[in-house]
């Protein structure tokens, strides 16, 4: 189990019968970029500690649970150090999912401080990264809650390109 599992759950949908056009380009996309990733502690960082200490004072609230993307984006839009993170995790199944990074260093404020369990999930991978605020404010999200979601962010870049 682990990054593999997630590599071939992404793998497993491209193998459907009839799976073409943008949804065979959607899942095409997620198998190139994925990359295994070692989630750990934000306290394991001193910096990162110090980023998210302030921002939990500052919103007088933890990450709630099933509100990674909120969790994920509210962080990031907080301080452009922080960069969103889409990609999937293995829980029991495996779940898109939203995260944080500072750098190479990958933190999940929704598994260790909503679940209360940093271990929760079992192996990360990443399919993207975006680093830039006004990426994750553009409208093409409708939302200045949340951060987009897998599908949204890849409709984003084919409108771009």
């Amino acid at each position: 189990m682990g990054a593999d599992s997630l590599k071939n759950y992404v793998e497993g949908w491209l193998q459907l019968p009839g799976m073409d056009g943008r949804w065979r380009g959607y899942y095409t996309w997620q198998k190139e970029s994925l990359e295994p990733v070692k989630i750990q502690s934000y306290k394991d960082h001193p910096e990162v500690k110090k980023i998210v200490t302030k921002f939990l004072r500052s919103k007088k609230r933890h990450p709630r649970i099933q509100e990674c993307y909120g969790n994920a984006f509210k962080l990031s839009i907080f301080d452009e150090r922080i960069g969103y993170v889409l990609g999937h995790a293995l829980a029991f199944i495996p779940l898109a999912h939203a995260w944080n990074s500072y750098g190479d260093f990958h933190f999940d404020l929704t598994a260790e401080l909503a679940l209360a369990d940093p271990g929760g999930f079992s192996a990360y991978v990443k399919i993207c990264e975006i680093n830039d605020t006004e990426v994750l404010m553009n409208p093409a999200f409708k939302s200045n809650v949340s951060g987009p979601d897998l599908g949204q962010f890849y409709t984003y870049i084919q409108e771009e390109q």
